[in-house]
């Protein structure tokens, strides 16, 4: 009953006789309506005017359909939230193979550079190494891997890859699904002496013979995402880096060549799997050093460049390096023992970082890399990479009155060099020197002591020293140790 026509709106005085009246008419009028007749008669008349067709299309099966659609949505999501979550848990064995050299049995020599990274999904390979691929392949099959991903190939040098590698794993049997080849925009015409210009054209030849696809990265970043949580990007691929490689012609004595250095021109390239990273640089020298510090900054496992030999490196790229794991592949051409007894500075730091080890004596590598972390295989270590260094590179043109730093120790390769290098002891050639503050009070302008050994001293049995004092050098002593 609506409010306006309630008897009494003083509530005091309400008529509870009238109340009683009013509920019983009602009671009465409700016992004598036959509401299923009622309902029956509704629903005939909404069918026959169509309300009731237009009440499914717009409310039921427009809900349902709402529905279906918010739940398709919720598959999608959960479907790339079930990838995210595979990469993000993805585990890979990272492998860089060894043995020493068949044609010497030297273990300083050894399969160089081949770096296998895999799972159960996938595999991706880094180089072949100096024997045909005999031992990568070797390896492949004796791990279950039935596949290559990824063959990449760095640069054309013998340590690295050989036609006859090429050769024997396209006659393998185990497919390889493209090649990655670098340096797409090399200028041979600007490469001063032999370049790997007709290398390059034979295995290119090879691999299409085969029916195989290659391809040459040609940006930086170029990126690749493969199965098994595993993503690639090319680096040092962009022509416009090469500008600084072509004038490079120091060779791997740091004398003056007359050819361009073609290590600067390896491909690199980063290996994502669960979150973690692998850098992986050739045999990179200082000048694409510097244009790769960026590449292996964050990285988690480091191979790095060239073998461990002891080069001029560039600073900006050993402040780079970062993570626990760093890989050095054996030397494997003609430098015998180089990396057994000294290691340069850029290992130095490795090993301040975390581990550093190396495919010495042959030894193969594996660590594994994933969401979980990163660690070595136990079983398989490596052998620790040794400690012996010569320190940094002093080069032609240099003044050793400039070097005051205390603890600082470096070398002037040869003689070739030590003849544009200022104020070195006359007539010995190359050889080390040591700065040596003379007192806890030293400062770099005051009261240092450089010692220079030659580098011959079988053939100039002396050392000299010199010391300076309030911003003077003396003149250098000799003290004979025949």
């Amino acid at each position: 009953m609506p409010y306006n026509n309630f008897p009494y709106t003083d509530l005091h005085n309400l008529n509870l006789d009238w109340l009683v009246r009013q509920v019983k008419a009602n009671t009465e009028l409700l016992k004598n309506t036959n509401f299923r007749q009622l309902l029956s008669e509704a629903l005939q008349q909404a069918i026959d005017d169509g309300t009731m067709e237009e009440l499914i299309d717009q409310q039921v099966l427009t809900d349902i359909t709402e529905r279906l659609n918010n739940i398709s949505g919720d598959v999608t999501d959960l479907t790339a939230d079930s990838v995210m979550l595979e990469r993000r848990t993805a585990t890979a064995t990272v492998a860089m193979l060894g043995r020493p050299a068949a044609d010497t049995a030297d273990p300083d020599r050894g399969y160089s550079l081949c770096v296998v990274i895999y799972n159960d999904d996938v595999c991706v390979v880094y180089d072949t190494g100096n024997d045909n691929a005999e031992y990568l392949l070797t390896y492949l099959r004796g791990h279950g891997v039935a596949k290559i991903d990824a063959m990449i190939l760095s640069h054309y040098h013998s340590d690295h890859v050989t036609l006859a590698g090429v050769n024997a794993i396209l006659a393998s049997g185990i497919p390889v699904s493209v090649w990655y080849l670098p340096h797409g925009g090399i200028d041979w015409s600007r490469y001063t002496g032999t370049g790997y210009a007709s290398v390059e054209t034979s295995i290119k030849a090879a691999i299409t013979g085969a029916g195989d696809v290659y391809i040459q990265p040609n940006y930086e970043g170029y990126p690749i995402t493969l199965d098994g949580g595993i993503a690639l990007a090319f680096y040092n691929v962009d022509p416009a880096l090469y500008s600084s490689y072509y004038a490079y012609m120091l060779d791997e004595d740091l004398n003056v060549a007359d050819h361009t250095n073609y290590n600067n021109f390896s491909m690199c390239c980063r290996v994502s799997c669960g979150g973690r990273m692998l850098a992986l640089t050739g045999d990179i020298e200082e000048p694409a050093q510097v244009n790769m510090a960026p590449m292996v900054r964050g990285a988690d496992i480091t191979q790095l460049p060239h073998h461990g030999l002891d080069l001029r490196d560039a600073l900006v790229f050993i402040s780079s390096l970062s993570g626990k794991i760093f890989l050095t592949a054996a030397y494997g051409v003609s430098r015998y023992y180089r990396l057994q007894y000294v290691a340069n500075t850029m290992l130095h730091h490795a090993r301040d970082l975390g581990v550093s080890i190396s495919t010495l004596d042959g030894s193969t590598v594996e660590c594994l890399m994933g969401g979980s972390g990163c660690w070595i295989n136990t079983s398989l270590p490596g052998r620790p990479t040794p400690l012996g260094t010569f320190g940094d590179c002093i080069p032609a043109g240099a003044d050793l009155n400039d070097y005051t730093t205390p603890g600082f120790t470096g070398y002037v390769q040869n003689g070739t060099i030590a003849a544009q290098v200022a104020n070195t002891p006359s007539d010995t050639g190359g050889g080390r020197l040591w700065v040596i503050a003379s007192n806890q009070n030293s400062v770099p302008a005051n009261d240092m002591v450089q010692v220079w050994l030659p580098g011959h001293a079988f053939a100039n049995p002396s050392v000299y020293m010199r010391t300076l004092n309030a911003g003077t050098w003396g003149a250098w002593i000799e003290f004979t140790h025949a």
